[in-house]
């Protein structure tokens, strides 16, 4: 990437699993898996 990002979020529920393999290999040891009803605080 260009530049730093401080988040990127995707819904996997519309979001293909190409997309979400993309990201993952992109974000390596930054990721956050998020699931429903886990709280996040954003700042």
């Amino acid at each position: 990437m260009s530049r730093k990002l401080k988040m990127v979020a995707l819904g996997t529920h519309d979001t293909s699993d190409k997309s979400l393999l993309l990201v993952e290999k992109e974000f390596t040891g930054e990721l956050k898996s998020v699931r429903v009803g886990k709280k996040i605080t954003i700042n």
